[in-house]
C-alpha cells in the first residue's frame, strides 16, 4: 500500500498556514498512528510518515536530510534511506498541494 509521489523535491517543508489543511494533516497522523496497529501497512513507512508529521507539528518545518540523519542515527542498520524519502514525499505532497501530486494511497481526510 506505498504511495509513490511524482517530483517530490526534498527540500525543507513548512507546515501550510490554512488551519484547514492544518486539521487534515493531523487527522492523517491520527490515521497513521491507527496503522501502526495493522499489519496491512508497511510499519517502517507508517514511522517515518508519522516522524515527519510530528517535526512539522512541533517546529513548523522539516529539513528532510536532518531528521533522516536522527532516524538513522536511532535506528542504526533497521533505517531504509529510500522508505523515509518516500514518506517524507508523500508528506511533502499534502503540505505543498493537498495530495494533488500523490498516486494511490489514502489522501487526506475529507471534511464536510
Amino acid at each position: 500500500m506505498n504511495t509513490v509521489t511524482i517530483r517530490p523535491s526534498l527540500s525543507k517543508v513548512s507546515l501550510p498556514e490554512d488551519p484547514s489543511r492544518q486539521r487534515q494533516l493531523r487527522k492523517k497522523m491520527d490515521e497513521y498512528l491507527f496503522r501502526l496497529r495493522s499489519p496491512l501497512y508497511d510499519r517502517a513507512e507508517t514511522t517515518y510518515k508519522i516522524a515527519v508529521l510530528e517535526r512539522l507539528f512541533g517546529e513548523g518545518a522539516v529539513d528532510p536530510a536532518t531528521l533522516a540523519a536522527e532516524l538513522a542515527a536511532d535506528l542504526a542498520q533497521q533505517f531504509d534511506h529510500a522508505l523515509f524519502y518516500d514518506a517524507f514525499a508523500v508528506i511533502e505532497s499534502y503540505c505543498r498541494d493537498g495530495g494533488d501530486t500523490a498516486i494511490g494511497g489514502t489522501g487526506l481526510p475529507k471534511f464536510g
